[in-house]
């Protein structure tokens, strides 16, 4: 869930992205800091303690990332650590990527397969789906052995089910429908 602090602190880095024709460098920034906070989720919780003085969290920020994002980047980073809310980082870039997409027409679908997806499949998929919205298609992937075979994808509020699963799930719909109907 998205807070009013994420959309505050996401809509000026976005804002200053535009300005500065970073939009492009400072998304890819999003996508790496938001990987190794999934990777590394104690991490916020470290630049969260108030045990640590903020010119230490700082240190760390930079020793962590400078080498690999946009200065505006960082100096967002550092921002974030010296007002103690380095807790609205991952929302924020998530409403950083939400500006984003909904300026460039890209919409996420989100796939799920009970074998890993190929790239052949993948390409298809995307082409399928932007085909059908009429939109750039972002894929995020992850595979479901409960699907048993095929996958779902979400994709805005469209589900499409071509799982296993769902199969057996709407046959035994019917027939437990059906039977309702017979007695």
């Amino acid at each position: 869930m998205t807070t009013r602090a994420d959309k505050e602190y996401g809509g000026a880095l976005y804002a200053l992205a535009r300005e500065e024709g970073l939009e492009d460098s400072i998304l890819a920034d999003c996508g790496l800091i938001s990987a190794m906070l999934r990777e590394n989720p104690d991490y916020v919780k470290l630049m969260s303690a108030p045990g640590i003085p903020t010119e230490r969290k700082i240190a760390l920020i930079e020793k962590a990332f400078a080498e690999s994002v946009t200065p505006y980047t960082m100096n967002f980073l550092s921002l974030l650590v010296s007002r103690g809310r380095f807790y609205c980082c991952a929302g924020s870039l998530d409403e950083f990527r939400r500006l984003y997409d909904g300026e460039h027409d890209i919409v996420t679908a989100y796939a799920a397969s009970a074998e890993p997806i190929t790239p052949e499949q993948e390409e298809a998929l995307v082409k399928s789906l932007e085909k059908r919205t009429g939109k750039r298609i972002r894929l995020e992937k992850r595979t479901d052995p409960s699907l048993i075979g095929g996958m779902t994808v979400k994709c805005g509020e469209r589900l499409y089910d071509g799982s296993v699963r769902g199969r057996i799930e709407n046959i035994k719909n019917a027939i437990t429908s059906r039977e309702g109907v017979d007695k």
